[in-house]
This record gives C-alpha cells, structure tokens and sequence, in this order.
C-alpha cells in the first residue's frame, strides 16, 4: 500500500499483511487516516491486492468480500 496517510506498518510497495477475518472476530484495519480531513490537496492511496494460493488447494471458484468503511470528519 502507497499513498498519502497509509499506515507505518506497510514499510514499503511490497509489505502486505492479511485482511481482518470478521467470521473469527478480527478487529477491522486502518488503510488511511488523517488528522486533517480538511486538507485541500487531495489524499489518495494504492491497494494491491496479494493471493496466496497453497498448493493442496483444490481446484474451483473462489470468492471474499473486502469491505471499506469511510468516515467523514467536519
């Protein structure tokens, strides 16, 4: 993940790290925070996406949501 406000954690283009699992009560992850929601210059972020596929896995279609939750500041 790049961009402007993106976590410290994600140290450079090729940290990834796993989405919260809210079927096993995971605490859902911040991907982008300000303390100046007001900043006229535009705040943008890139997402890659990572699949880990292990081998033993069969076969077949496969699907996940990714849900993102945006809130507002005044």
């Amino acid at each position: 993940m790049t961009g402007d406000h993106v976590p410290s954690t994600f140290l450079d283009p090729t940290y990834f790290r796993p989405f919260a699992n809210l079927e096993a009560n995971d605490a859902m992850q911040v991907v982008m925070s300000s303390p100046n929601v007001t900043d006229p210059g535009g705040n943008e972020a890139t997402i890659t996406y990572k699949v880990g596929v292990a081998g033993s896995q069969a076969a077949g279609n496969y699907a996940t949501n990714v849900v993102y939750v945006a809130v507002p500041g005044y």
